[in-house]
């Protein structure tokens, strides 16, 4: 196949012109990646996030998450992880733990209640027992079986909670 050869110039200019099309700006961050300009690939991420506020894009978050990692900005990528797993409500243990990172250890316990507290305010409690797990908080854990839980859960982490709590 031969390839066409239009002026770099104005095919830019096209996809700036017409960047209010999904799939036309999901071109132009993809160069500006390319051409490593990850700062212009931000801006229009945050502008494409902020136009449609009430719709977050699970795709351009979690681009925006890796671009701020990229760029060792820490303030964004807490800001960005905290969307995740607030807003869109991504039960991954993957994202805390990234964000338990960026954390000093007693900011990293007010942060860790707050997610436990959002996660009983939504009943996930079968992902909070996951959570305690990781956390090592094993008394937790066994109140959330005993409240929460269905019997098979308590099964499945007895283990967690064997040699302390039955």
């Amino acid at each position: 196949m031969k390839k066409m050869n239009y002026p770099q110039k104005q095919t830019k200019q096209f996809l700036l012109d017409n960047k209010s099309y999904p799939e036309i700006l999901k071109i132009l961050i993809k160069e500006e990646i390319s051409e490593k300009n990850i700062d212009k690939a931000i801006e229009l991420l945050n502008q494409n996030l902020s136009k449609n506020s009430n719709l977050h894009s699970l795709e351009d978050t979690l681009l925006l998450l890796e671009l701020y990692k990229y760029n060792d900005d820490k303030e964004n990528t807490i800001k960005t992880l905290k969307t995740v797993l607030y807003e869109i409500n991504i039960q991954d243990l993957s994202y805390i733990q990234e964000l338990k990172e960026l954390y000093e250890k007693n900011e990293w316990v007010t942060e860790r209640n707050e997610l436990i507290q959002f996660y009983e305010d939504n009943y996930s409690f079968e992902f909070l027992n996951k959570l305690y797990v990781e956390e090592e908080l094993y008394y937790e854990l066994f109140v959330n079986l005993k409240e929460n839980c269905h019997i098979d859960s308590i099964e499945e982490y007895r283990k967690y909670i064997e040699k302390n709590y039955t």
